[in-house]
């Protein structure tokens, strides 16, 4: 569908509608209001009411009438220039040295300028009525002034006197109009598509969803939250949230201006967790957005995610709680545990076999903001050297003889979001060496016989039962290796033991 533009027009200023429609398509159509002042009332309310048209454009007078009595649609309105004003005072002058300019409601600013700069003589008479004008035009003429710039309806009245008329616009004025017209209506098009488009994906997500204005008051409520909460949205939308919501806090988040998440809410029988946040746009408050759940689901999805996670091995299993220690130096290493789950940087753990470096890992990762998430494992020692690689990193389809139809994700792929835990880390090759350090400082790999990078968000945690440090020393392993998997080192003891218990890098050293 084209581009409808309604112009108010009057009396011979058709001519400069005329004048423009060759520069425009056949997909710009032009709806002309012929009408004076108040007579756009009627014709504008009609015109919205059938959502006809896409921008009202207006001059002079008539467009300060037409931009008072446009309620929804965009307006844009003629503008007088410099170079106008010039353009018609110059055909004024040829005639003589005396011109009056009406012009409607207010002065045109630049006028003294112009007046100085070219040194001629322009009286200036402002009207707000049409019922002034006539007066106005006996008052100029009885000066002796015969030549007048204004709007259509000024013309045409002054050449009832027997004065000369020039137009206070130019072709190239009345087309910049339109031409912003145009771009506001395909703006307006785009943006209403974008709308659209939200609406259908608010109403399609299993979340509900309640959107408020600056002021509280509700002007979107999805279909989820229908079913969650068992309120039609007809009777929510346009009312102030606390009406309908008698419990809601998106009124006090409004009023705070700060996010609250994971929240629990009573809706008559029911439980939510909820997340609310206000809306800002270029630094504004424009309203607040609350999304929740019902925590029965939360829960039963939860379960099944878990469920399957167990399945495959990738969960830990183990909690600090469950860790029995009786010494103060195991009580320690719990305590420095619990700090360094805290933190998203590398750990390396080192004791000899037995101490329990994985049940400790697993623990690091339960206190960790990544609890949710997979923890992954891997035994360095129990992986063929041969293998170890693909393992590591993945493999795409036809990377090597027996390789897995559609390829195979790495357990840094597998553990993204969450914790890979690598134990036995001293006995991986020197080649694997280098790739592991790029997959730890670029945070992303390359699967074998891959051409994309794949980018990954873990936390490493990795074990020993060797000295690092000695292997680097005798040119076993990389030294800048180390210093990345030793950000954040500890110790485990043997049972009975005092251990080394240390919060910096050089611990094993």
């Amino acid at each position: 569908m084209g581009v409808r533009i309604a112009i108010a027009s009057y009396g011979t200023f058709e001519q400069f509608i005329h004048q423009i429609k060759p520069f425009y398509s056949e997909e710009v159509e032009f709806v002309i209001l012929n009408a004076l002042f108040e007579d756009l009332k009627d014709e504008v309310r009609r015109l919205e009411k059938e959502h006809s048209v896409d921008v009202f454009v207006g001059s002079g007078g008539n467009g300060r009438f037409l931009e008072k009595y446009v309620q929804e649609t965009p307006f844009v309105k003629v503008k007088v220039t410099g170079f106008d004003f010039l353009l018609a005072l110059k055909k004024a002058a040829q005639y003589g040295n005396s011109t009056g300019l009406i012009t409607f409601g207010e002065r045109v600013p630049f006028v003294s300028s112009v007046k100085e700069l070219l040194n001629v003589e322009v009286t200036e008479r402002v009207y707000h009525q049409s019922s002034e004008i006539d007066q106005v035009l006996s008052d100029l003429y009885n000066q002796g002034i015969e030549d007048v710039i204004g709007t259509a309806f000024v013309l045409e009245r002054a050449a009832l006197k027997g004065m000369r008329g020039h137009y206070i616009w130019s072709v190239d004025g009345v087309k910049t109009a339109v031409d912003t017209a145009v771009q506001v209506a395909l703006a307006k098009r785009q943006d209403a598509k974008k709308a659209h488009k939200l609406a259908s994906i608010l109403q399609t997500i299993h979340e509900g969803v309640i959107v408020t204005d600056e002021r509280g008051t509700v002007n979107e409520f999805n279909t989820s939250a229908e079913k969650i909460l068992k309120i039609d949205r007809g009777d929510v939308m346009g009312r102030p949230v606390q009406d309908v919501l008698p419990n809601t806090r998106l009124n006090v988040v409004i009023e705070r201006q700060r996010e609250e998440y994971n929240k629990i809410q009573d809706v008559g029988n029911v439980k939510i967790l909820t997340n609310r946040c206000p809306i800002f746009s270029q630094g504004r408050l424009i309203g607040a957005l609350a999304t929740f759940q019902n925590i029965e689901e939360v829960s039963e999805a939860e379960g099944k995610i878990r469920r399957k996670l167990y399945t495959r091995g990738f969960v830990a299993s183990t909690h600090f709680e469950d860790m029995q220690g009786a010494c103060a130096a195991f009580q320690d290493i719990v305590h420095i545990g619990r700090e360094y789950a805290k933190s998203d940087a590398t750990i390396l753990i080192s004791g000899e076999t037995g101490t329990g470096k994985e049940l400790f890992a697993q623990s690091l990762h339960n206190e960790s903001d990544r609890s949710r998430m997979p923890f992954v494992a891997i035994n360095c020692a129990a992986v063929p050297p041969n293998i170890l690689e693909s393992e590591l990193f993945g493999y795409e389809e036809g990377a090597f003889t027996g390789a897995r139809r559609g390829g195979k994700k790495g357990v840094f792929e597998l553990a993204h979001e969450g914790t890979l835990f690598l134990d036995e880390i001293g006995e991986i090759s020197m080649d694997i060496q280098l790739r592991f350090l790029r997959a730890l400082e670029q945070r992303e790999v390359f699967r074998l016989g891959g051409e994309k990078v794949v980018p990954v968000d873990i936390r490493v945690i990795a074990a020993t039962n060797k000295n690092l440090w000695q292997m680097v020393k005798e040119g076993k392993f990389r030294e800048d290796l180390y210093y990345r998997l030793n950000v954040l080192a500890i110790h485990l003891p043997r049972s009975g033991t005092g251990g080394r218990i240390s919060r910096y890098s050089s611990a094993i050293s």
